[in-house]
C-alpha cells in the first residue's frame, strides 16, 4: 500500500527532471543560473568542470522554443520543492531523481554530440588517445556522483562499472541477474562491480577509441526495474535505436575510411616517435619525430624486421615477447626499450604496445606512440650516481621498515652489499638490541611526518664491529605527498668517537701528569701520572677547586692569576707552581696553561701537561752545596763574564765574601790589567763551548796581594744545551809560576823566532823574535789558537795535523807552515815541530825555533800563480810529451784535476785518435824550437766530451837556454763551432720549409721541409731562379716584386704565393720575406720561414660543409645581429627554412620578449670577444612552441683577428629542463649540504642545508634564494666563497672533477654569515649529461667542524704543552711533532714530517732499541718511562724520558705510536756537568754510596792514587784504601756523614797503588737524593802529602839548628815551632 504512492511519486519526479533537463539542453540560460542559485550541488556533476561545459555546447536541434519553454515552466516546480526541502529525505530523492532521468534523457543527444564533437577535433589535432580519455571521463564525472548519492539516499547500492549492453544504458535495480552466456569480460567486469550486470551485451560503440576494449566503458547507472519500466516506452526506444543507427553509422565509415587521410597526417606530424609493425613485426609506421631520433629515413626501415635490424641485442628477446603479447591482445603499457640510432648511438624509449585491429576486430599488428626517455634516463642515473657515490652513508627503509636504499658508503661502511640488505627490516636485523627501541620510535616518527635531526644510532657491520651513526631522519613521499618511507643522509662518527676515547686515553696514560680546570676554576681533567705524583684519585678531585684545595697559600694568587688570563685567552708557558701531595709534600711543577675550547671556539676551560721539576730543583741545591762546601775554589760567571759561583774556599783564598763579588765582571774587577784580554778570551771561548784545560790567571786579594790561579773553563749549559756561563775548579800556583818565569826569559831573548802551543793548540810561547816577524806581541797571541787564527785556511788542516803528531810524541822537522802577520801579510816559516813534557813525562805542548822562508817561496808562488790563474786554459809537457802545467782554467774546462793528468802523456790519453799524428806533429816542431800559432786540436773531457781547442805551442826552455818542454794558453772554442753547426743544422731540419735566393734571385737556402713540401732536392734547385722556375705565371710578377723590395730592404710579413711542387701539384705558401746582410750590413739575398697552408684552406672549406650537414642546431648572427648561419638541424628544430630566417634579426623575431635583453646581452659580449659558454635561451618555432636551446656564443673573427660575428653548436634541452627541476627539488630538499659548480667552476647547486649551515634562517631563505641568484649563482665558488689559503686546493679538486677524477673526503672551509669558518667534508663528484659529457661537479657534504674543533683542540693541547710530543705511523715516519719538540730539537713541522724518526733522528747506537720499542708498540705492548736520544738540527743530542703508547683508529686498528715526553737533557746534562766538573777538577774528589762502596772517583785522583775507575768502583774505601790505622777514624768521619753530621778539612792517609802513602785534606760532605735522603757521601780534597813533609823538614832544620830559634802566630791562636835549644 505504501509501495503505490512511493512509485508514482518517483516517476512524477522522473518525467519533471526528464522535461527540466530538456529545457537545459535547449539553451536557456536563465535554467543554468537559477540552478546555482537555488543551491543545487554542480561542483564534480552535471554542472561541473568540463563536462557541464560540454553540454551546454550541446546544440538540441529537435526542441523548438516553445516546447522547451514549456518544459522549463513544467520544470521549475520541482526545483523549486528541493530547494523548500532544504535537504530533506524527500527532496534529496526528488533532486537523485531528476539527475537519473537527466541521465537517461541525455544519452543520446549528449553522448552522439560529444562524441561528434571529439571526433572531429581529433581530426585535427590528432590526438586520438584524448578523444577516448575525455570520454571516459566525461561518463564517469557524470556517473560517479550520481551512483554514489543514490546509494547513500536509497540504500541501493550502484555500481559505475563498465558495461556496454544496450540495457545497460538503461536503469536497472541491483537484484537483476546475470543471464547466461556472459563473456569472460563480462565476468571479469564483475570482479570490479558490487552489482550484476543487465541484459546481454551490445556492440562496441567505439572501436576508433577503445580498439577492441569494452571493460573501458563506464555504464551509466544501475537500478530498480520498476524505474526501468519508464525506458519500455515505444517512442523511446524508437528514438534510442535511432541514435544507436546512426553512431554506429558514424563509427562505421569511420572504420572502412581506415582515417587514412587523417591518421597517417596525426601519425607523421606527432612530435613523439610513433612506430608501428605489422603482424610479421615488420615496421609499417615510422613518423618523423622517429625518423628525428633514430637518424633511419621511413623508406630505410619500413618493411624491414623492427626487433632483429633496430633493437640491440640484449634486448630483441623480451620487445619481441612484447610485440608477440601485443599481436594476441594482451597490450603492454610504459615499456623501455632501447634502438639503436643510424649513428650507433643507444636511445631509450618508453612505449606502449598496442594492437591495431581491421573493422572486423582481428588485429593486425602493433602500433604505439613513445617518448624519448634518454636524458631522463640519464638524470635518474646522475642522482642515482650521486646517491651511490656521496661520501656519506645513505640509508632508507619503505613504510614497512624495510631497507630500500643503501649507497655505496653504506656498502664500504657496513660491510653488507645492496644484495644483502635490500627487502631486510634495518631495526631488526642491523641494529643492536639496546637501541632497536629508539631506532624504531624514530623511523615511526618520520613515517608519520614527524621528522628526526642529528640521531645518533648503532649498526652492526658485517664483521660485528659496532658503528655509530649520525642521521637525519627524512620522510619520503610520493608525487601525490603520501609518505613511502624514510631516509637520510648520515654521517659515520666512529672516528670521531673514537678519538675522543683516543684522546682520552692519551691523557690518561701519558708519563706527564696532565691536570684541566672548568670556567669556575673546577679540576675536571686529572690523569694518572698526576694520580700517582700527587696521591688523590679522580674521585677525590673531579670538581674540587684547584687552587684554594690543592695549592699552598703561598701560591694560591699566583696561580689563579694563571688560570684567569688562560680562560681570557692569554695562555702561560713554562710555570712554576707546587702541589701539596695527599701525603702533605710539596712538589713542583712546571706546566703550560693552555685554553680550551669547544668547536665554536667558546673558553671551556684551561688544561697543561705538566712536568715533574722537584728531582731536578733538588738536583740543583744538592750541585749548589757540593760546590759551596769544596776545599778548592771554585769560581764562575755568566754570559755576561759576572760572578755567579763564588765558594767558600774562593773566599778564603782571594778574601772577598759572596755578597762582595756576586754579580760583578770577574775580568774588569778582579784580574790585573794585563791579563784582563786573556781572562777574557778564555771565558768567550767557553761561552761558544771551546773550554780550556789548566787555564791560568791571576786573582788581586783583597788585601791587595796577586795569586796565580791554574783552573779549567768548562762551559755550563742549560737543559737545551745552551750556554748559560762557565765554572771551574782551581789551584793556587803562585809559587811554581816563579820558576817557569825564568824559563820564559830564556827563551824570549832568543833571536830566533819560538813559538810553542799547548795541547789544545792555543798560543803559549811568543818570543821576541817570533814578535818582530809576526808583529803580534805576546799579549795579542797568548791564548789563542794558533791554527784557527794565524794560520791560512788551506794550511790549517796540515798544520793542525803537525801539531797532533808533535802532542802524539811524533816529532816532525823542517816543516814549512804559514803565519798570518799583524799587517795581514802571510809569511813562510820551516819549523821543527818538538814535543813539549812536563815532570812526570806528560805531554803539554809544542815548540820550536824556526826561520823565515818568505821571501823564496814567493818567488815561486809568484810564476805558478800567474800560470794556474791564468782565465784561459794553459797546457804544457815536458820534453817527453808528459804534462807539466795544467791550470785551473783547464781543470774546469777538461774535469781532471792536476793529480789526474800530471806525468800522463797528453797526446796519448787526452787526444782523439784522428787528431793524435797531428798533435804530436806540433809538439815535435816546437821542441826543436819551431813554435805554432792558432792550432787547433780537440780535447776530450773527463765526462768523455769532446772539446775543441786554440793554441799557441810555445818552446820552454830553461835559464840556460836548453829546452825543457811546451806550453801555451789556449781558447775553449767548442761553443763557436757548435754554434755554427746548429744555425746550419737548426735551418735544415726545421720543420717548416726555409727558403733563401741571393741578389740574383738565385736559389741558395733549401732545407730538408722545402725539399719534402715540394719535391725537389738541393741539387735542382741550388743556383736556379726561384721564380723562373718554380713559381706559378699569375704569381711571378707578385713574387718578384716582394723579393726586390726585400732587397732595398723592405721587408714583407705573411706574404701568400704558390709552389709548384715537382710532381706538378700546387701548394700554398705564408713566407715572410726578410732581407739577409753580411757582418758589413751589406744585403746579400733574402731569406724566410714559411707555413704551407693548403691544408688550412681546404679545411675552411670542409668547416662550411661541416657545419651545414651537422646533427646539431647551429646558429649564427653578423655584427648586426641578423642570422646567417642557419643549419640543417637548426632548420628540422625551429622548423624555419634558410631563406626564412637569413637576413633577419635573431633577437626581435625569434627569441620570446623577455629573453631579449639577456640573449642580445650575450651576443654583444661575443661580439667584443668576451665569449659565453653553455648560454640557455629560448627559441619559439614555427609551429608557435617555445623551445629550450643551450648554446656557446662563439666569437667568429676574419684572418686579422677582426670581429665578423657570432656562432654555436646548440643543444635542445627543453625536456631536460623539466627534469632537472626536479632533480634540483630533491637536492635542495635534502637534509646534508649540497654545493655545486658548472664547469667554469660558478656556483649552480646550493641547497637549503647549505643555506642553514652558512647562516641563514627560515624567514631569510626567500631572500637568500634572490640572493643566491643574483649574488652567488654565476659567481666563482672559489674566488669569492672559499678563504685565500684555501682557493688553491679546492681549484685544483674541482679542475680534476672535471676531468673526471673524482675525489672522496676532500675537506675545504666556507665562511658564514655570522663570519665563522666551518669546515666541511664533501665528495667532488663529476656531473655529466645525458651524452656522458661533464657538465660541473657536485656533491653531498658533512659539516665535519665540530669533528676538527675536536682535533684541533687535541692538536693544540699537543702543540702547545711544554713537553715534547712525538709521534710515527705504522711505518715509524713521523706525524705528531709538536712546538716543545720543534723548540728542542730544532727541527720545523716541514723538515721532519714523513721522515724515518729513528733513520734520521736517532744516533747509531740507539738506532736498534728505539726500534725495538717502536715495533713492541706497534703490536700492542707499550713502554713506559723508555729514555732514549734525539739529534738537534745543530747536531747536538738532546735525551728524552718517553711513554711509548699505542695510537687505535676507530676499528681498534694499531695506527701509530705517540707519548709524552720529558726532556732529560738538562737533568743529565746537569748530572754530567756535575760529574765532568768533579772528573776534570784538578783537586782529587772521592766519593762512597751509604755502603762505604766507592762511587766517585776523579781523574786528579786517578792520577794521585794511580787507579782507575775500574778498579776501585764499587769497593770498600775504607777497606781497601785506607791504612789500617786510620779505618776506624776514616769509617767513623763516613758515618757520621752518612748521619748528616759533616766534617771539614779531615786529614787521612790513601796508599797508592805503588804502595805509597798520600796525605789527604777532605770534607766529608753528605749527598742526598730529591727527596733528601742520604745516598751516600762526597768530597772534594786536596793532596797534602808534599806540604806535610816540607812542614817535617823545615821542623826538623829548625829543631836541629844549633841556635835559638822562636815564632808564633799572630793573636795566639798556636805555636808555629820551638827548638830544643
Amino acid at each position: 500500500m505504501v509501495a503505490m504512492p512511493y512509485t508514482a511519486s518517483i516517476l512524477l519526479d522522473s518525467l519533471a527532471g526528464y522535461l527540466m533537463v530538456i529545457s537545459l539542453i535547449s539553451g536557456f540560460p536563465l535554467v543554468e543560473k537559477f540552478i546555482k542559485t537555488s543551491g543545487i550541488p554542480t561542483s564534480g556533476t552535471l554542472l561541473g568542470g568540463e563536462a557541464s561545459q560540454r553540454i551546454f555546447k550541446v546544440d538540441v536541434r529537435g526542441f523548438k522554443p516553445v516546447e522547451c519553454l514549456f518544459l522549463y515552466l513544467v520544470s521549475y516546480p520541482i526545483t523549486a520543492a528541493y530547494r523548500a526541502s532544504s535537504g530533506s529525505t524527500s527532496g534529496c530523492l526528488s533532486l537523485v531523481v531528476v539527475l537519473i532521468g537527466l541521465l537517461v534523457s541525455v544519452e543520446s543527444a549528449v553522448t552522439k554530440r560529444f562524441i561528434e564533437d571529439e571526433a572531429s577535433k581529433a581530426e585535427t589535432t590528432g590526438s586520438l588517445a584524448s578523444l577516448k580519455e575525455k570520454d571516459q571521463s566525461f561518463l564517469s564525472v557524470i556517473t560517479t556522483p550520481v551512483n554514489k548519492r543514490v546509494s547513500e539516499v536509497t540504500g541501493v547500492s550502484v555500481s559505475s562499472a563498465p558495461d556496454s549492453s544496450p540495457a545497460a544504458s538503461t536503469p536497472t535495480m541491483s537484484n537483476t541477474t546475470t543471464p547466461k552466456g556472459s563473456s569472460k569480460k563480462k565476468k571479469k567486469r564483475e570482479g570490479r562491480s558490487s552489482v550484476s550486470e543487465g541484459p546481454p551485451q551490445r556492440r562496441d560503440l567505439d572501436p576508433i577509441l577503445k580498439n577492441n576494449d569494452e571493460d573501458d566503458v563506464p555504464s551509466i547507472v544501475t537500478w530498480d526495474p520498476a524505474v526501468a519500466s519508464l525506458t519500455t516506452d515505444p517512442d523511446i526506444l524508437q528514438k534510442r535505436s535511432a541514435h544507436r543507427r546512426e553512431q554506429s553509422l558514424i563509427e562505421g565509415d569511420l572504420i572502412d575510411s581506415n582515417l587514412e587521410p587523417h591518421y597517417s597526417n596525426l601519425i607523421d606530424s606527432a612530435n613523439a616517435p610513433i612506430f608501428g609493425v605489422d603482424s610479421e613485426g615488420r615496421v609499417n609506421v615510422w613518423n618523423k619525430c622517429a625518423m628525428r631520433i633514430v637518424g633511419y629515413t621511413p623508406d630505410e626501415v619500413m618493411g624491414k624486421n623492427l626487433v632483429r635490424e633496430f633493437i640491440t641485442r640484449d634486448y630483441q628477446a623480451s620487445v619481441g615477447m612484447v610485440i608477440d603479447r601485443a599481436l594476441r591482445g594482451d597490450e603492454t603499457a610504459n615499456y623501455e626499450f632501447p634502438l639503436m640510432t643510424k649513428e650507433g648511438a643507444r636511445i631509450e624509449i618508453l612505449l606502449n604496445a598496442t594492437a591495431r585491429r581491421n573493422p572486423g576486430g582481428e588485429i593486425i599488428g602493433v602500433v604505439g606512440i613513445g617518448q624519448d626517455i634518454t636524458g631522463r634516463i640519464a638524470q635518474e642515473r646522475e642522482y642515482t650516481r650521486l646517491i651511490d657515490t656521496a661520501n656519506a652513508p645513505i640509508f632508507g627503509v619503505d613504510t614497512y621498515g624495510r631497507v630500500n636504499i643503501w649507497n655505496q658508503c653504506a656498502i664500504q661502511l657496513v660491510g653488507y652489499s645492496t644484495e644483502e640488505v635490500m627487502g631486510k627490516n634495518l631495526v631488526q636485523e642491523f641494529i643492536t638490541d639496546e637501541f632497536k627501541t629508539a631506532v624504531q620510535a624514530v623511523l615511526d616518527e618520520a613515517l608519520h611526518g614527524e621528522e628526526t635531526a642529528n640521531f645518533e644510532f648503532p649498526l652492526m657491520t658485517k664483521a660485528g664491529v659496532r658503528l655509530d651513526v649520525l642521521l637525519n631522519a627524512t620522510t619520503r613521499r610520493d608525487e601525490q605527498g603520501n609518505v613511502i618511507g624514510v631516509v637520510g643522509i648520515g654521517q659515520d662518527i666512529t672516528g670521531r668517537l673514537a678519538q675522543e676515547r683516543e684522546y682520552t686515553r692519551l691523557i690518561d696514560l701519558a708519563n706527564a701528569p696532565i691536570f684541566g680546570v672548568d670556567t669556575l676554576g673546577r679540576v675536571n681533567v686529572w690523569n694518572q701520572c698526576a694520580m700517582r705524583l700527587v696521591g688523590y684519585s679522580s674521585e677525590e678531585v673531579m670538581g674540587h677547586s684547584l687552587v684554594k684545595e690543592f695549592i699552598t697559600d703561598d701560591f694560591k694568587r699566583g696561580v689563579q692569576k694563571v688560570l684567569d688570563m688562560a680562560l681570557q685567552g692569554d695562555e702561560t708557558e713554562n710555570f712554576e707552581f707546587p702541589l701539596i701531595t695527599k701525603g702533605g709534600a710539596r712538589i713542583e711543577v712546571l706546566l703550560n696553561a693552555t685554553t680550551r675550547r669547544d668547536e665554536q671556539g667558546n673558553i671551556i676551560g684551561v688544561v697543561g701537561i705538566g712536568q715533574d721539576i722537584t728531582a731536578r730543583l733538588a738536583q740543583e741545591r744538592e750541585y749548589s752545596k757540593l760546590i759551596d762546601s769544596a776545599n778548592a775554589p771554585i769560581f764562575g760567571v755568566d754570559t755576561q763574564g759576572k760572578v755567579t759561583v763564588w765558594n767558600q774556599c774562593a773566599m778564603q783564598l782571594v778574601g772577598y765574601s759572596s755578597e762582595e763579588v756576586m754579580s760583578k765582571n770577574l775580568v774588569k774587577e778582579f784580574i790585573t790589567d794585563e791579563y784582563k784580554t786573556a781572562v777574557q778570551a778564555v771565558l768567550d771561548m767557553a761561552l761558544h763551548g771551546e773550554e780550556t784545560a789548566n787555564f791560568e790567571f791571576p786573582l788581586i786579594t783583597k788585601a791587595g796581594v796577586r795569586l796565580d790561579v791554574l783552573l779549567n773553563a768548562t762551559t755550563r749549559r742549560d737543559e737545551q744545551g745552551n750556554v748559560i756561563g762557565v765554572v771551574g775548579i782551581g789551584q793556587d800556583i803562585t809559587g811554581r809560576i816563579a820558576q817557569e818565569r825564568e824559563y820564559t826569559r830564556l827563551i824570549d831573548t832568543a833571536n830566533a823566532p819560538i813559538f810553542g802551543v799547548d795541547t789544545n793548540g792555543r798560543v803559549n810561547v811568543w818570543n821576541q823574535c817570533a814578535m818582530r816577524l809576526v808583529g803580534y806581541s805576546s799579549e795579542e797571541v797568548m791564548g789563542h789558537s794558533l791554527v784557527q787564527e794565524f794560520i791560512t785556511e788551506d794550511y790549517k788542516a796540515a798544520v793542525q795535523t803537525v801539531l797532533d803528531q808533535a802532542l802524539q810524541g811524533a816529532e816532525t822537522e823542517n816543516f814549512e807552515f804559514p803565519l798570518v802577520t799583524k799587517a795581514g801579510a802571510h809569511i813562510q816559516v820551516l819549523l821543527n815541530a818538538t814535543t813539549r813534557r812536563d815532570e812526570q813525562g806528560n805531554i803539554i805542548g809544542v815548540v820550536g825555533i824556526g826561520q823565515d822562508i818568505t821571501a823564496r817561496l814567493a818567488q815561486e808562488r809568484e810564476y805558478s800563480k800567474l800560470i794556474d790563474s791564468a782565465n784561459a786554459p794553459i797546457f804544457g809537457v815536458d820534453t817527453q810529451g808528459r804534462v807539466n802545467v795544467w791550470n785551473q782554467c783547464a781543470m774546469q774546462l777538461v774535469g781532471y784535476s792536476s793529480e789526474e793528468v800530471m806525468s800522463k802523456n797528453l797526446v796519448k790519453e787526452f787526444i782523439t785518435d784522428e787528431y793524435k799524428t797531428a798533435v804530436q806533429a806540433v809538439l815535435d816542431m816546437a821542441l826543436h824550437g819551431e813554435e805554432t800559432a792558432n792550432f787547433e786540436f780537440p780535447l776530450i773531457t773527463k765526462a768523455g766530451v769532446r772539446l775543441d781547442v786554440l793554441l799557441n805551442a810555445t818552446t820552454r826552455r830553461d835559464e840556460q837556454g836548453n829546452v825543457i818542454g811546451v806550453v801555451g794558453i789556449g781558447q775553449d772554442i767548442t761553443g763557436r763551432l757548435a754554434q755554427e753547426r746548429e744555425y746550419t743544422r737548426l735551418i735544415d731540419t726545421a720543420n717548416a720549409p726555409i727558403f733563401g735566393v741571393d741578389t740574383n734571385g738565385r736559389v741558395n737556402v733549401w732545407n730538408q721541409c722545402a725539399m719534402r713540401l715540394v719535391g725537389y732536392s738541393n741539387e735542382e734547385v741550388m743556383g736556379h731562379s726561384l721564380v723562373q722556375e718554380f713559381i706559378t705565371d699569375d704569381f711571378k710578377t707578385a713574387v718578384q716584386t716582394v723579393l726586390d723590395q726585400a732587397l732595398q730592404g723592405a721587408e714583407t710579413e705573411n706574404f701568400e704565393f704558390p709552389l709548384i711542387t715537382k710532381n706538378g701539384v700546387r701548394i700554398e705558401v705564408l713566407l715572410n720575406a726578410t732581407t739577409r746582410r753580411d757582418e758589413q750590413g751589406n744585403v746579400i739575398g733574402v731569406v724566410g720561414i714559411g707555413q704551407d697552408i693548403t691544408a688550412r684552406l681546404a679545411q675552411e672549406r670542409e668547416y662550411s660543409k661541416l657545419i651545414d650537414s651537422a646533427n646539431a642546431p647551429i646558429f649564427g648572427v653578423d655584427t648586426f645581429g641578423r642570422v646567417n648561419v642557419w643549419n640543417q638541424c637548426a632548420m628540422k628544430l625551429v622548423g624555419y627554412t634558410i631563406s626564412e630566417v637569413m637576413g633577419k634579426n635573431l633577437v626581435q623575431e625569434f627569441i620570446t620578449k623577455e629573453y631579449r635583453a639577456a640573449v642580445k646581452a650575450v651576443l654583444d659580449k661575443a661580439l667584443r670577444g668576451k665569449e659565453t659558454a653553455n648560454f640557455e635561451f629560448p627559441l619559439i618555432t614555427k609551429n608557435g612552441v617555445r623551445i629550450e636551446v643551450l648554446l656557446n656564443a662563439t666569437t667568429r673573427r676574419d684572418e686579422q683577428g677582426n670581429v665578423i660575428g657570432v656562432v654555436g653548436i646548440g643543444q635542445d634541452i627543453t625536456a631536460r629542463l623539466a627534469q632537472e627541476r626536479e632533480y634540483s627539488k630533491l637536492i635542495d630538499s635534502a637534509n646534508a649540504p649540497i654545493f655545486g659548480v658548472d664547469t667554469q667552476g660558478r656556483v649552480n647547486v646550493w641547497n637549503q642545508c647549505a643555506r642553514k649551515l652558512v647562516g641563514y634562517s627560515t624567514a631569510e631563505a626567500a631572500a637568500f634564494v634572490s640572493y643566491i641568484f643574483s649574488a652567488v649563482m654565476g659567481y666563482s665558488l672559489v674566488k669569492e666563497f672559499i678563504t685565500k689559503d684555501y682557493q688553491a686546493s679546492v681549484q685544483a679538486v674541482l679542475d680534476k672533477a672535471l676531468d673526471g677524477v673524482e675525489t672522496a673526503n676532500f675537506e675545504f672551509p666556507l665562511i658564514t654569515k655570522a663570519g665563522a669558518r666551518i669546515e666541511v667534508l664533501l665528495n667532488a663528484t663529476t656531473r655529466r649529461n645525458e651524452h656522458d659529457k661533464v657538465i660541473g661537479v657536485v656533491g653531498i657534504g658533512q659539516d665535519i667542524t665540530a669533528r676538527l674543533a675536536q682535533e684541533r683542540e687535541y692538536s693544540k693541547l699537543i702543540d702547545n704543552a711544554n713537553a715534547p710530543i712525538f709521534g710515527v705511523d705504522t711505518f715509524g715516519r713521523v706525524n705528531v711533532w709538536n712546538k716543545c719538540a720543534r723548540k728542542i730539537v730544532g727541527y720545523t713541522l716541514d723538515e721532519v714530517m714523513g721522515k724515518n724518526l729513528v733513520q734520521e733522528f736517532i744516533t747509531n747506537e740507539y738506532k736498534d732499541a728505539v726500534s725495538t720499542v717502536l715495533n713492541l708498540a706497534l703490536q700492542g705492548q707499550e713502554t713506559a718511562n723508555f729514555e732514549f736520544p734525539l739529534i738537534t738540527k745543530h747536531g747536538v743530542r738532546i735525551e728524552v724520558l718517553l711513554n711509548a703508547t699505542t695510537r687505535r683508529d676507530e676499528q681498534g686498528h694499531v695506527i701509530g705510536v705517540v707519548g709524552i715526553g720529558q726532556d732529560i737533557t738538562g737533568r743529565i746534562a746537569q748530572e754530567r756537568e756535575y760529574s765532568k766538573l768533579i772528573d776534570t777538577a784538578n783537586a782529587p774528589i772521592f766519593g762512597v754510596d751509604t755502603k762505604g762502596s766507592v762511587n766517585v772517583w776523579n781523574q786528579c785522583a786517578r792520577k794521585l792514587v794511580g787507579y782507575n775507575t775500574d778498579e776501585v768502583m764499587g769497593h770498600s774505601l775504607v777497606k781497601e784504601f785506607i791504612t789500617e790505622d786510620y779505618q776506624a777514624s776514616v769509617q767513623a768521619v763516613l758515618d757520621k756523614a752518612l748521619d748528616g753530621v759533616e766534617t771539614a778539612n779531615f786529614e787521612f792517609p790513601l796508599i797508592t797503588k805503588a804502595g805509597a802513602r798520600i796525605e789527604v785534606l777532605l770534607n766529608a760532605t753528605t749527598r742526598r737524593n730529591e727527596h733528601g735522603k742520604v745516598i751516600g757521601v762526597v768530597g772534594i780534597g786536596q793532596d797534602i802529602t808534599a806540604r806535610l813533609a816540607q812542614e817535617r823538614e823545615y821542623s826538623k832544620l829548625i829543631d836541629n839548628a844549633n841556635a835559638p830559634i822562636f815564632g808564633s802566630i799572630h793573636k795566639g791562636e798556636s805555636t808555629f815551632g820551638i827548638n830544643a835549644q
